[in-house]
């Protein structure tokens, strides 16, 4: 039986990074920071009150005084790529109903 070149090690000595392609790391200029912004929000205030990321953090990356760490860049990202999806997931909710879907998994 012959074996195909490539053969499939456990998956415990696998590194993950051979699993998967991670894409290139995306760097942000100011320009493109202001457009995410304005596609989502009319001022840096309104962007802080959608998304938690303070009204002078975004003036500063947006006048090119500051550059995105990687947490910020890829919030950014996501934020261009699935608005509602992150409106929805950092809405602001009273701490009781964070843990409301997860009643059905309890253990009694």
């Amino acid at each position: 039986m012959a074996r195909s070149k490539r053969q499939k090690a456990p998956l415990q000595d696998v590194d993950f990074f051979d699993l998967v392609e991670l894409p290139e790391r995306q760097d942000l200029t100011p320009q493109d920071i202001k457009a995410i912004r304005r596609s989502v929000a009319r001022s840096c205030k309104d962007f802080e009150r959608l998304f938690q990321v303070p009204a002078r953090t975004m003036e500063a990356l947006e006048q090119g005084g500051r550059r995105p760490d990687s947490a910020t860049r890829a919030l950014l990202i996501i934020i261009a790529r699935e608005p509602d999806a992150a409106k929805t997931a950092l809405s602001v909710l009273a701490p009781w109903t964070l843990f409301e879907g997860l009643k059905a998994f309890s253990v009694k």
